[in-house]
């Protein structure tokens, strides 16, 4: 029988995680292969999987962040926090006659300056010793910035049999790390998704708000506490007061990541709340479910998302998105869905240069929608190769 481990996975807290997850599951599930997760938060992550895939077997991860924050790299530090849950590793060898394959899968926890990077790459270390094939899916890489973090990764991306990446810069970054043959170009696990769960009352009331409303407009704004320039903030404020006043929209506030001590996006909304008093402005508290995003976002006339999966979530639904790109990988998500004259770095954003993007979106809607739709099956078509290339590998 196949068995597969799927490692490296965050929380369903954070519901674009909880995209890949799905994503893959399905895709794997399509080939006879049903996964064992591990994960940072299993409880949490089995009342999740409940409403979906019951009978999925959660387990918690190998080796468990006591500690899980990105913080400037010290190395020191990091050991004896982490001390404990490395020495204390018994019981674990018994995976190398479990396991077929490991994947590695979500997110953008590669790259970049901080600690956060380390504990994935020592489970993806970890696994390949004791599974023997190790993959990596559905992942986004950062510039390195750190000369010691770049050995980690070098290292740890050399055992690696394979790597998918989800977008071009990191199809780029991948293929400087590792041989060029070993990286191929993929797209987010979680545009493979099944969208066939209902959805929860006050979802479907938000649903209706378009028929009430007129246009209607979802914004998905990134926990700001990270941030030391919220610049970006106030031209979103721009944005909506010229939404509400000029267009007549009603504009949504939703929440992708509700995370104690970790992240948490309604902070960003607290914020904007506090600045824009329009009545047309509705924050809203709770998370929702990956399949509600899509279905949600499919009623709007537009998204604005700093969030990379508000931007996914928002294309499966066939809505024009607006992208906010804190990071490399939402331009080159969008680029790959040929959506990328809609991208606004958050570090040079200008309310002026988004109400143009705006005009141009709800002038052509359905020439975009229509666009959308045949790129949704190019990705699809890629994420099926992927899938069979792992029943392959593990055959």
């Amino acid at each position: 029988m196949t068995k597969i481990a799927l490692i490296n996975f965050f929380s369903t807290r954070e519901r674009g995680d909880a995209g890949i997850l799905l994503g893959t599951i399905n895709g794997l599930m399509e080939m006879g292969i049903d996964p064992i997760i591990y994960t940072y938060t299993p409880r949490v992550d089995r009342e999740f999987m409940s409403h979906c895939y019951p009978n999925i077997e959660i387990r918690k991860a190998i080796i468990d962040p006591l500690v899980y924050k990105n913080r400037p790299l010290d190395i020191a530090e990091w050991l004896l926090i982490h001390f404990y849950s490395i020495v204390n590793y018994k019981n674990k060898f018994k995976l190398r006659n479990e396991f077929n394959l490991g994947i590695s899968i979500g997110g953008g926890y590669l790259g970049g300056k901080y600690t956060g990077s380390i504990v994935p790459l020592l489970n993806i270390f970890l696994f390949k010793f004791l599974v023997g094939r190790l993959i990596i899916h559905s992942a986004s890489i950062s510039e390195i910035r750190s000369k010691i973090l770049e050995l980690f990764h070098k290292c740890t991306l050399r055992l690696v049999d394979l790597a998918f990446a989800r977008e071009l810069y990191s199809y780029r970054l991948f293929r400087k790390l590792m041989s060029n043959n070993r990286v191929l170009k993929s797209f987010d696990a979680a545009f493979y998704m099944s969208l066939d769960y209902p959805v929860r009352d006050f979802v479907r009331e938000l649903m209706e708000l378009r028929e009430e409303s007129g246009t209607t407009v979802g914004l998905c704004l990134k926990d700001v506490s990270r941030y030391e320039d919220w610049r970006h903030l106030y031209e979103i404020a721009r944005i909506i007061r010229w939404l509400i006043d000029k267009k007549r929209a009603t504009v949504l506030l939703i929440p992708q990541v509700v995370f104690p001590y970790f992240a948490d996006d309604r902070r960003a909304s607290y914020l904007i709340k506090k600045v824009v008093k329009r009545e047309k402005l509705i924050a809203i508290n709770k998370l929702l479910y990956p399949w509600e995003y899509v279905k949600l976002y499919n009623m709007m006339d537009l998204v604005i998302s700093i969030r990379l999966h508000s931007v996914i979530y928002s294309i499966m639904g066939g809505t024009p998105v607006i992208g906010v790109a804190y990071e490399d990988k939402i331009k080159g998500t969008m680029e790959m869905m040929g959506l990328g004259k809609y991208v606004v770095d958050i570090n040079s954003i200008s309310s002026e240069n988004v109400k143009q993007m705006i005009d141009d979106i709800l002038n052509q809607r359905s020439a975009l929608r229509n666009q959308i739709e045949k790129r949704l099956k190019i990705a699809k078509v890629y994420l099926r190769r992927d899938f069979r290339f792992i029943k392959k590998l593990c055959s």
